[in-house]
């Protein structure tokens, strides 16, 4: 009787241990993912910092309006006084016109 208690105890154990074993892998390969998805959060939190760095400069984008308007109000007088002089010399060259410019 005390042989067939040892015999199943110990088939209990070896049992017991290849579990263990078993949920020891498991837990490895479960500390592997968490270990890969904190290295791709850290990644993540790195890139938006980068981003966030390049979008606060959006606002000081606001500064610009004038002087865009200023070199847009300019590109109009050059195209008016490009246009006038066009005419001039057209009117100075009339053959230039029916040559094409040339």
């Amino acid at each position: 009787m005390p042989r067939t208690i040892v015999l199943i105890w110990s088939i209990g154990l070896v049992g017991a241990l290849v579990a263990t074993l078993a949920i020891l892998k498991q837990v490895a390969l479960v500390l592997r993912t968490l270990q890969d998805i904190h290295v791709l959060a850290v990644r993540t939190r790195d890139g938006a910092r980068g981003i966030a760095a390049n979008v606060r400069v959006i606002r000081s984008l606001d500064a610009l309006e004038a002087p865009i308007g200023d070199l847009r109000e300019a590109i109009t007088t050059l195209t008016a006084a490009t246009a006038s002089i066009e005419r001039k010399v057209g009117s100075l060259l009339p053959g230039a016109a029916a040559r094409g410019g040339r």
